[in-house]
């Protein structure tokens, strides 16, 4: 039985290499279901990677709107390269990192809005999930979308590569800095209630 919208096809299944290019030529083709198919399959990843780097949920869907804005206009110049999802991460990344510069040039810092309470009990569960935003929001933007984009959306280091626009090596041995950092900063983080503990006996 054959179909007559391959687009449809697209419900049912992940987005493999292949679905991703049956994607690509009916977007290129004007398939007017298809950039709604796009946009039900990347959408969260998009707002995840935005939400990470701008930390400001306001700022992440404007992001996310300008992202999926720049990807429709530009589609029809896609080649496949790289896939389709590590081409839709580097637009989306570029978006945020250009976003970041502009606060920094009028100096406004937005503060996290979802950062636990770090003079309580060591974390665990889902505080455990929440400390390590914590950490990664004392990363610089670069290491914090490359770290997300690794470990977070599975992407390789080839790929993180291709979304920073860096060679491979560079991403490896930025991915390794971040690491080191992260590991510090956590041992800082979980050091923080036993030395208030300690402050507040040795006041008693």
């Amino acid at each position: 039985m054959s179909v007559r919208n391959p687009t449809q096809k697209l419900h049912m299944l992940p987005l493999g290499r292949k679905e991703e290019a049956l994607l690509v030529g009916q977007l290129q083709q004007g398939v007017g279901e298809a950039f709604e198919m796009l946009y039900h399959h990347f959408v969260g990843r998009v707002m995840g990677l935005a939400r990470q780097l701008l930390r400001d949920p306001a700022a992440a869907e404007d992001a996310a709107q300008e992202t999926f804005i720049r990807v429709y206009r530009s589609i029809h110049r896609f080649r496949g390269d790289a896939r389709l999802s590590t081409w839709i991460h580097r637009i989306a990344t570029n978006v945020c990192l250009t976003e970041i510069e502009r606060r920094g040039r009028r100096g406004i810092d937005v503060e996290p809005s979802h950062l636990p309470d770090r003079t309580g009990p060591t974390p665990s569960g889902t505080d455990l999930r929440l400390s390590l935003t914590v950490l990664l929001d004392r990363l610089e933007p670069r290491k914090r979308a490359a770290f997300y984009l690794c470990h977070v959306e599975g992407l390789s280091a080839a790929e993180v590569a291709t979304v920073l626009d860096e060679s491979r090596d560079a991403v490896l041995k930025r991915l390794q800095r971040t690491r080191r950092e992260l590991l510090a900063l956590w041992r800082e983080v979980a050091a923080e209630p036993a030395a208030t503990r300690r402050a507040v006996r040795g006041r008693s």
